[in-house]
């Protein structure tokens, strides 16, 4: 019998970009949790003034980052059908190698 070569695990691949999927989400909610609790709250003098700035740095920074994880999910998910196809093509390979094989 001749084997397939497998190329991954497309369906784990899908589990983990929707796991990455998710992180992303917790990033972002964590960046518009931060701006909702320091709009509510009123702060003066230099101290205000400086951290308004590292909350705006901040905030830009985990939107960055979730957007990251988003476009690693993305990708992930794009690598997971492709890998599908090759082990698709791969198995239909084999297969009709077997059939060539046991043609007298």
């Amino acid at each position: 019998m001749i084997e397939a070569e497998v190329f991954g695990d497309p369906v784990a691949m899908r589990l983990l970009a929707q796991e990455i999927a998710g992180r992303a989400d917790i990033v972002g909610d964590a960046a518009t949790g931060f701006t909702a609790a320091l709009d509510g709250a009123e702060f003066e003098g230099g101290a205000a003034d400086r951290l308004r700035e590292a909350a705006v740095s901040e905030r830009v920074r985990l939107a960055d980052v979730a957007a990251e994880l988003r476009d690693i999910a993305t990708s992930m998910y794009a690598d997971a059908s492709a890998v599908e196809t090759q082990n698709e093509d791969a198995k239909a390979a084999a297969a009709a190698a077997q059939e060539a094989s046991q043609s007298p």
